[in-house]
């Protein structure tokens, strides 16, 4: 069936409309979802048809949902709290300005699914082994959400600031540009804000598929057991500080031009260094940036085994 066709049959007929009502009745006021309450029956796959059902600025509380296809449904606007989505599949589905904070989501698929300005993560919200792919996040503004055994697939991440979320054995293939992880808050005073922040040691998280451009890492974010982009264009760094403070007093000595521009590179990354032990360079990126000789030069620096 079509996305029209799944959206329009809740409004085709009396009984689905009225089982509408009281499914959306069920959202508010939390409990667990059974097949009972779909009037379509199961999928061809066995699980609950829910598909292309409207639960726009919907407050969602307390639900468990579990075993449902929520294919082309559409969620923009909603408040999605303190609930729990197991064996879920979303495909196709307009997450546009969500809500979601304390909720747990395991074993879902998330599969060409709109996040664009949605808030993601509050309070602690778990994903478990979940896959996530082809789905956009536009201005999507996340908090400390826990993402274990997670692969993002082909995903636009571009301009995305993982705030205080934590990563563990998960991967990411495609491309992330100007993507932000860090160890915890930016903030000190976002605990109070927002909560005790599980502690982002990237543990086992692959970049082996990805391509990392602008990819920046903060606040204590462990790199240590990260497995890098299958191509030879990246480099690992450890003690991050020391070795640009020895690339900072190096390049006095380097001719004009090429100091300038290491002083760039230089300044621009010490400002989180402090803080940031780890770092990955991507040798494209730092050579287009300030231009190949530049580039092999900063290389060699940081590279210094004497560090």
């Amino acid at each position: 069936m079509t996305s029209k066709i799944l959206k329009n049959r809740w409004i085709g007929n009396n009984d689905a409309k009225e089982a509408l009502d009281e499914i959306k009745l069920l959202f508010r006021n939390g409990g667990m979802f059974k097949n009972e309450h779909s009037p379509f029956g199961l999928t061809k796959d066995g699980l609950i048809d829910f598909r292309g059902i409207d639960l726009r600025q919907q407050q969602i509380k307390k639900i468990k949902i579990k075993n449902i296809d929520l294919s082309h449904s559409q969620f923009g606007n909603a408040w999605i709290e303190n609930s729990v989505f197991e064996t879920v599949n979303f495909e196709n589905v307009d997450f546009t300005e969500i809500s979601e904070r304390g909720n747990l989501f395991h074993n879902v698929k998330f599969s060409n699914c709109k996040f664009n300005k949605a808030g993601i993560g509050y309070e602690g919200s778990q994903y478990l082994h979940c896959l996530i792919e082809k789905s956009s996040f536009t201005k999507t503004v996340f908090i400390r959400g826990e993402f274990v055994n997670t692969q993002f697939i082909d995903c636009k991440l571009k301009g995305v600031d993982f705030n205080a979320s934590s990563f563990e054995n998960c991967s990411f293939v495609g491309r992330l540009e100007d993507v932000w992880f860090r160890g915890g808050y930016a903030y000190p005073s976002d605990d109070a804000n927002f909560g005790k922040a599980k502690k982002n040691q990237m543990r086992n998280v692959s970049f082996s598929g990805a391509i990392l451009e602008g990819v920046n890492f903060s606040n204590g974010c462990d790199l240590s057991t990260v497995q890098l982009p299958s191509t030879n264009n990246y480099i690992l760094f450890n003690n991050w500080e020391k070795r640009l403070e020895h690339l900072k007093e190096v390049i006095k000595e380097w001719s004009t031009p090429q100091r300038k521009e290491a002083e760039i590179f230089s300044s621009s990354f010490l400002v989180h260094a402090k803080t940031q032990d780890w770092f990955i360079v991507n040798i494209e990126e730092l050579q287009r940036d300030f231009g190949v000789d530049v580039a092999s030069n900063i290389i060699i620096e940081l590279n210094k085994k004497t560090l």
